[in-house]
């Protein structure tokens, strides 16, 4: 299109949204992923005989896009695995000082101190056991900033009969632990919304809001799972990073954290395991420093400024994979001028965790068939895309064409925005909703139908009955091709897998150790900075979990393929899905005296924190206990490396005692 005509239909744009406005376009473009699922199946099947030139060259693209994946992969581990030694290493108050010329965290002269960052934390739930909240809050609360800077918002569900008294029991807990703590209770069966994590957000975040007088430039969100956990220095680079923009850079900016699942993987199966280390891997792949377009995964963190001007979380059907429909309305809402940070210290999740062997294995497919319903997204991206060119300050959700809220500055410059990064975007959605399943069945599907190269007893009956002549030069190349292609991914995986476990061993271990080691005697621990308390549920690989890595193909067709086909065949007839919470792991109880202490920090740093924000008080919420600290760094790690403090009842009545 010349620029002319886009200049023509920007200044009428009544006219391009009345034609756009009489198209069922959400309808159409929410079936075009099934139907292309619909045809891909009988083109695997009976393409190499009746259409082989179409089968080959589609079959060397899917090689192409492979390749291209798994170097960005190798690439995404080794970014990881060296960003989070270095953010580990981190003191971020003082880079900020560095940064910004300020003489203090909190020093007024510039004009958002490092200090003056507020942490809205939302954490949805719904059903969730005690033990799980009292741990995520108690590694929350162990946080140096948790006191001055941390609002608790428990996000709960009305349809949870007994929701307020446990939101009351836990403000009870952590009254005194958080600069504030309060929760929202979401009505059910509203019209319009969908059941779940989204629905809950945007009422919880829009009740924060309300709650703030409005958006404050000074606060950042952050949505997180009840049963995820952040060590410390995920919040103090949020605050470096915001604090260090300037206010035009800080309202297109997003947060986003890599993942660990290291907190439950021995009680869970291993095909399980490997799923959720697939998908902590794509996000790594798309998390490097250079990487265009970084989509959240289940935690992030956004200003709640961009927040209120994108119009906060959608609650329709197309909301149900939260993390990146939100991330998709930010990226239109700015016309691709969103600027997401990676954070390098990651969220600590858990895998699902079924009553039985095969239970887990049913509960991960139900998990993978709510993420891959996110396909629907495919549909948001086109007509998005469509409007953002055509008409850019217009949407038609529900088929009703509406203004939306967007961050503009001319229309012109919104479209060229906006075009320099649709590629890589929908690159990137194809490949997570596409590309990678149709990649497993075409490598699952041609072996058996195709006698050439590496193939199954299967291929030559099934081809004879089909066909009297050979297999067609071209398919022959691409099947060629592809058993290359098939080797070198081998050799992609050596790496993948070596820079994976020691990124896991690095999050998972080696840190906490070294942050302890470097308390104690600073500079035995190589620099690592406080990181809080960890989680009770926990987990470390070894050297026998290498042996997860051979349930690939398994993994790559019963968690990625099949949900992706089952959800995309299903979206031809429905917008809507059953959420169902998944099963996860439960904390292991206080006992009574647990629940009334608290560590103790250092005497002096936390009543001068009390006293004056200006302290840092980073030098922990623990009395360490040397003996517990494992001389073998390949010892488990435990909580019980910290020694807890008898006296008090909480953080703040501890400190009033001391001054």
């Amino acid at each position: 299109m010349s620029k002319s005509s886009i200049n023509l239909n920007l200044e009428h744009p009544k006219v391009v949204t009345s034609y756009l406005g009489k198209l069922p376009l959400q309808s159409i473009f929410q079936r075009v992923l099934g139907v292309g699922y619909v045809v891909f199946i009988p083109f695997c099947v009976f393409g190499p005989i009746y259409t082989p030139i179409a089968f080959t060259i589609y079959y060397l693209i899917l090689n192409v896009f492979l390749i291209l994946n798994n170097v960005r992969t190798v690439f995404g581990a080794r970014s990881a695995f060296i960003g989070a030694k270095k953010h580990s290493q981190t003191n971020w108050a003082e880079k900020y000082c560095k940064t910004t010329g300020a003489s203090f965290p909190d020093d007024t002269r510039h004009d958002l101190p490092f200090d003056a960052v507020r942490h809205v934390i939302i954490i949805p739930q719904y059903k969730e056991d005690m033990g799980t909240m009292y741990d995520t809050l108690d590694v929350l609360a162990s946080h140096s900033m948790a006191l001055s800077n941390y609002k608790i918002c428990l996000a709960m569900e009305e349809s949870e009969a007994e929701a307020p008294t446990k939101a009351q029991k836990l403000i009870q807990k952590y009254q005194d632990q958080f600069y504030d703590i309060t929760f929202t209770l979401h009505p059910a069966n509203r019209p319009g919304e969908i059941r779940g994590k989204s629905s809950n957000v945007a009422w919880a975040a829009r009740e924060m809001i309300r709650q703030c007088g409005g958006p404050r430039i000074e606060e950042i969100i952050t949505v997180m799972d009840a049963d995820t956990c952040f060590a410390q220095d995920y919040f103090q680079a949020l605050s470096y990073h915001y604090a260090c923009g300037t206010p035009a850079e800080r309202n297109l900016m997003m947060f986003c954290p890599t993942t660990v699942f290291d907190r439950n993987a021995d009680k869970v199966p291993f095909v399980v395991r490997l799923a959720d280390i697939i998908w902590s891997l794509g996000v790594m792949s798309n998390m490097y420093e250079s990487s265009p377009i970084k989509i959240p995964c289940s935690a992030y963190s956004l200003p709640m400024t961009l927040a209120a001007s994108v119009g906060s979380w959608d609650v329709g059907p197309q909301a149900m994979g939260e993390d990146f429909h939100m991330y998709l309305k930010c990226f239109f809402s700015t016309h691709g001028r969103l600027d997401v940070r990676t954070i390098y210290s990651p969220a600590s999740q858990c895998n699902v965790q079924g009553t039985s062997w095969l239970g887990g294995v049913y509960d991960r497919y139900i998990q993978a068939k709510r993420h891959m319903w996110g396909c629907i997204d495919f549909g948001y991206v086109m007509r998005r895309t469509v409007f953002g060119i055509l008409a850019p300050k217009y949407d038609a959700p529900n088929n009703i064409v509406q203004k939306v809220p967007t961050l503009s500055t001319t229309e012109n410059d919104d479209v060229a925005s906006l075009l320099s990064k649709i590629v890589p975007l929908y690159h990137r959605v194809l490949e997570a909703h596409v590309i990678m399943g149709q990649v497993f069945l075409m490598s699952i599907i041609s072996p058996m139908v195709i006698p050439s190269g590496t193939y199954l007893p299967t291929a030559t009956p099934f081809w004879n009955y089909f066909t009297t002549t050979g297999v067609h030069p071209y398919v022959a190349f691409a099947v060629f091709i592809a058993d290359w292609v098939r080797f070198l991914m081998a050799f992609f995986l050596v790496f993948t897998v070596y820079y994976y476990e020691s990124y896991y061993r690095w999050c998972g271990t080696d840190r906490w150790i070294h942050s302890l080691q470097e308390q104690l005697h600073p500079g035995t621990g190589f620099g690592v900075q406080p990181l809080g308390k960890r989680s009770k549920v926990m987990y470390n690989r070894s050297m026998v979990n290498i042996l997860d890595w051979t349930a690939i193909p398994f993994a790559g067709i019963f968690f990625l393929a099949l949900p992706q086909f089952h959800c995309q065949t299903l979206q031809l007839f429905t917008d809507s899905l059953d959420y169902v919470v998944a099963g996860k792991p439960i904390a292991p109880p206080e006992d009574k005296e647990e629940v009334e202490t608290y560590p103790l920090v250092n005497s002096r740093s936390l009543a001068s924190s009390i006293e004056d924000k200006s302290s840092r008080a980073d030098s922990g919420f623990y009395e360490f206990d040397e003996t517990h600290i494992p001389i073998d760094p390949n010892a488990r790690f435990s909580p019980s490396m910290w020694k807890e403090a008898a006296a008090g009842s909480s953080t703040l009545n501890q400190a009033h005692n001391i001054i």
